[in-house]
């Protein structure tokens, strides 16, 4: 499992863990292992014909199929992501169903491991027979909280486990020098997903902060406290939560790099935190480490070093005793599991049915597992020509971008130059990484899910500690090969496309060209240009925090981002809720960048290769039909309404109509005229890249 850099941009928002209700504990017999399925490029029968292009694209493109396809009881949405993921976990499925019963393998190999993880996970009646033991055992052992040494010790313990009760602590390059990895301190602690939550003003709100202090109760009357104790328990958390969330940095402002960016000392940090021991806390972690940090947010922790004293020993302990709770829940009998799905799936995002359990045990073990499940993937399901296939379209979209950049107007030639020189050093990996991380070191047993999950993060924080101090390595990937999604790291100015991603409908490798440049392609050049988005642009071809623009061409690049915040702005997704469009910038810029390079790619492939018309539409048609399906989903309302308050992406129906309102080969290809609702003036079109 990787611990994400915070800097990370993602195609997507990942697909949270279901805690879900448990099945039985036996296995199917060995499966077979497939090859990925044969799906046609794309399927006419997913449009509504009678909506015109001009109007609502995405409709036009998604419409039957978002009428025939209402999301399942035990869905919180679905769509072409979905499909993806679930024909990925269908094929992982195999991997481990195998693995688990393969008793030959070495406990120590990445298919004993893997074996056993899952094995452990599938084992209901083991689970059930030891109910909260574990939990108990490991809350009675850890948290003490009689004084301040005994918190900052009960702390260490959770962060050495990638728990993060009251601030985080995280190690990657220093922003502003990309050849040292530095430790990281940054807000956390709270239970509810976002700020907002807790210092939002609506009745919805208000409503959620109630519903949430009821959860709380009952959780912990499942831990054995009396009915009056565990009242007084939910409202001890309830009150620590909400001084962090006020005392937290807003969503919008953690955007820029330079509002998280405080270099310090460790002595730095003692005046910062004077009621906290540096020194018991690094002895903890079991950190060595004499480097300087970079605190992301002062003001949250001078409020969490009011708390450390101010705070009741007994809500101290309460708060710890939650945070346990609610990072294992999954690794618990169904009478927890249940009250969490209750309240974070039924009530926060509209999912009415729990999946069984084999599904959240593999959900779980996408990240849980990381390299260990992702050598095995990529052993079996990786085929060569599916990355010289990527390799071939990557050099086209990096190409497209130059030619844009070039062209690109509104730039002086000072800051182009720079900015060419950043696309000529932006790295592309594909598929997997050269080298994997060793758990050779690794005891995983097939009898105890919840202590294998812990050893699993506890081995986790002993291989990125290492890292401080020392040089980054450039080979490392920060996201499993396993895993559909993409990313773009500003601090190392590469772009990364795992094999998980690299399925139907983003990449067909029986596709014709058109609709795989308006899938991957559009993923390709959506994430090349999160290198000169609002927030990518700050960070030079080196990775580092920078400020590369002449102030002409700064102000030109804000001028053109904020009448995208403004377009964006005016999008009203369901009753009140409109898109943040400052909160969504950089997502919406690499959207529209992706769309724009990506066809511009496929008019150079078109030089060499000819392509037809294929259900009566023309190849550039093609490339936005792919486009466009790519994000058909169906979404719960209020899984929509959590999109909203909480991601930096737009809404999937957004993110096609949004960028194809600027794009002028939209226009030409579909004859969009005045009076169609996606019309916009020539002189109204955003063109940034």
């Amino acid at each position: 499992m990787k611990k994400l850099k915070i800097v990370l941009f993602t195609l997507i928002p990942f697909l949270g863990l279901l805690l879900l209700q448990s099945a039985c504990s036996t296995f199917s017999l060995k499966k077979e292992v497939q090859t990925q399925p044969v799906l046609p490029a794309f399927d006419v029968s997913t449009m509504d014909q009678s909506i015109k292009p001009g109007d609502d694209f995405y409709l036009y493109v998604n419409g039957n199929w978002i009428k025939n396809n209402p999301v399942p009881e035990d869905r919180v949405s679905i769509g072409a992501f979905r499909d993806v993921y679930d024909m990925n976990q269908n094929m992982i499925e195999t991997l481990l169903q195998n693995a688990a019963q393969d008793l030959k393998a070495h406990p120590s190999s990445v298919k004993g491991q893997t074996g056993a993880y899952f094995y452990s996970g599938m084992d209901s009646l083991k689970i059930h027979s030891l109910g909260l033991e574990p939990l108990i055992k490991t809350q009675t052992q850890v948290i003490k909280t009689d004084s301040p040494e005994d918190i900052v010790k009960t702390l260490s313990w959770y962060h050495r486990h990638f728990i993060s009760p009251g601030f985080n602590i995280s190690f990657y390059e220093d922003p502003k020098n990309t050849e040292l990895v530095i430790v990281h301190i940054g807000q956390s602690g709270l239970g509810l997903p976002e700020r907002e939550y807790y210092v939002g003003t609506s009745e919805r709100l208000e409503e959620i902060r109630n519903e949430y202090v009821s959860f709380l109760a009952q959780i912990f009357m499942a831990m054995n406290y009396d009915k009056i104790r565990s009242t007084e328990a939910a409202f001890n958390v309830m009150a620590i939560e909400t001084r962090l969330a006020k005392a937290s940095m807003n969503i919008v402002d953690r955007r820029d790099p330079q509002k998280t960016y405080h270099k310090m000392t460790l002595d730095s940090l003692k005046t910062l935190i004077p009621n906290m021991n540096w020194d018991i806390y690094l002895k903890g972690l079991g950190l060595d480490y004499s480097g300087y940090y970079n605190v992301h947010q002062p003001e949250f922790l001078k409020e969490f070093n009011t708390m450390l004293t101010d705070v009741s020993s007994q809500a101290w302990y309460d708060y710890f005793a939650w945070n346990l709770n609610d990072r294992t829940a999954h690794y618990l009998p169904d009478s927890v599991n249940e009250l969490h799905f209750n309240f974070f799936s039924r009530y926060l995002s509209g999912q009415q049915k729990m999946e069984p359990r084999l599904k959240r045990v593999l959900n779980n073990s996408n990240w849980v597992l990381g390299d260990m499940l992702a050598q095995v993937y990529v052993e079996t399901y990786f085929p060569p020509e599916a990355k010289n296939k990527m390799t071939e379209l990557t050099a086209n979209l990096k190409t497209a971008l130059q030619h844009r950049i070039e062209k690109a107007e509104w730039m002086t030639e000072e800051t182009r130059q720079k900015a060419l020189s950043k696309l000529s050093t932006m790295r592309i990996k594909i598929g997997y990484p050269d080298k994997w991380e060793d758990y050779s070191g690794l005891k995983l047993t097939r009898d105890d899910y919840f202590g294998n999950y812990l050893s699993i993060l506890e081995y986790n924080f002993n291989i990125e500690k290492k890292k401080a101090g020392n040089a980054p390595d450039p080979e490392e990937w920060f996201m499993p090969a396993h895993v559909v999604n993409a990313y773009y790291s500003p601090l190392g100015n590469e772009v990364v496309f795992p094999a998980g991603i690299l399925l139907p409908p983003f990449f067909n490798l029986n596709a014709d060209d058109p609709v795989n440049y308006g899938g991957i392609g559009v993923v390709i050049g959506h994430e090349m240009t999160h290198g000169f988005d609002d927030h990518g642009r700050q960070y030079d071809e080196n990775g580092i925090l920078n400020d590369w623009w002449t102030d002409k061409d700064g102000e030109q690049f804000e001028a053109r981002a904020k009448k995208l915040v403004e377009q964006y702005n005016q999008y009203v997704v369901i009753d009140t809720f409109r898109i943040n469009g400052n909160l969504t910038l950089g997502e919406n810029i690499a959207d529209l960048g992706g769309v724009n390079v990506a066809f511009d790619a496929l008019q150079l492939a078109k030089k060499n290769k000819k392509y037809r018309n294929i259900d009566g539409f023309t190849p550039d048609q093609r490339f936005f039909l792919g486009f466009a399906q790519i994000w058909r989903t169906n979404m719960k309302d209020e899984t929509l309404i959590r999109r909203v308050m909480e991601d930096e992406h737009s809404p999937a129906h957004f993110r096609v109509i949004g960028p194809l309102e600027n794009v002028d080969a939209f226009y030409q290809a579909f004859n969009i005229q005045p009076g169609d609702k996606m019309y916009r003036p020539q002189h109204e079109r955003i063109v940034i890249w």
